[in-house]
């Protein structure tokens, strides 16, 4: 995942809170809440630059997993919260949620309707 900061301040305390999951049928609301096993690591995004972060993930993807990804039997999400503070306002959290469904077509991840707020 590539998260950039579009703001005109840094980012600072950046936190990743992020799930891959594949379901059999297609969700249609908030994805299952997040599970945290071990703390997430803070970093800072500069105003205007962008950093990769990993979603966590089960196991590979099996060649018959992969073929009904493709035949759109079964569906692949990324979801999760990104928390971080600003300079301009440093004792406000601020939180951004997004969630994004594979599109075996574009061979891409396009976000969804639903447990968004990114832009």
């Amino acid at each position: 995942m590539i998260i950039q900061n579009l703001g005109k301040s840094d980012a600072i305390d950046v936190e990743q809170e992020s799930a891959l999951i594949t379901r059999t049928e297609k969700l249609t609301s908030d994805p299952p809440p997040l599970s945290r096993d071990s703390p997430p690591v803070k970093t800072m995004i500069p105003a205007g630059l962008a950093i990769k972060m990993t979603a966590l993930g089960g196991p590979p993807l099996t060649a018959d997993a992969i073929a009904k990804i493709v035949d759109k039997k079964l569906f692949v999400y990324v979801y999760g919260v990104v928390h971080y503070y600003s300079h301009e306002l440093p004792k406000e959290e601020q939180t951004m949620k997004f969630c994004a469904l594979y599109d075996p077509a574009v061979q891409d991840f396009k976000q969804t309707s639903f447990h968004n707020s990114t832009h």
